[in-house]
């Protein structure tokens, strides 16, 4: 979705007012008190409310007002504008930034590419799709970031450089 970054994944419905369960690829509570419209499957909602329950926001959307309503976005990502991105503290990266980026081990060596993260609670958990012509490298590295793993992080040049902990990489 061209200008627009990807902010949640509405998960499914609560109650049968139109209210919608969103899982955010964001930890930081005050993301929501400056949004005012969200895309979801290409059309904007204006935002009526929006509460933190536990990890999931419940959002109300503005014309939404039946459980059918909610539940014919479930699964599908929420979008705002991209000017409208709440800015991180430092060492801290949207998903849409990660997912693509190289990663490096600190001895050079290719392991593949960020092809998700997993938000964990704990720490995030990138997923590296190592090349299919790879040897000694397991189908799919879930690797830990942390950042005592983590030595480099350059988006500008699309690339991660980490430290291996040993038996990370067994097939």
């Amino acid at each position: 979705m061209s200008g627009k970054v990807s902010i949640g994944r509405i998960r499914g419905y609560h109650g049968i007012k139109g209210h919608v369960k969103m899982q955010p690829y964001f930890s930081f509570a005050e993301r929501m008190e400056a949004v005012e419209k969200v895309w979801v499957a290409g059309s904007p909602y204006r935002l009526e409310s929006a509460r933190l329950q536990g990890s999931i926001w419940v959002l109300k959307f503005w014309g939404l007002d039946s459980r059918e309503d909610a539940e014919a976005l479930q699964g599908k990502e929420a979008f705002v504008p991209q000017e409208e991105r709440f800015p991180l503290p430092e060492d801290h990266y949207y998903v849409d930034d990660l997912v693509g980026l190289e990663v490096y081990e600190e001895t050079g060596r290719f392991l593949g590419k960020i092809r998700d993260v997993l938000l964990t609670g704990a720490n995030d958990v990138y997923v590296i799709s190592p090349p299919p012509q790879a040897e000694g490298l397991p189908g799919e590295i879930l690797f830990p970031a942390l950042k005592h793993l983590v030595v480099e992080m350059n988006l500008p040049e699309g690339k991660v450089v980490v430290k291996i902990l040993e038996g990370l990489l067994q097939p």
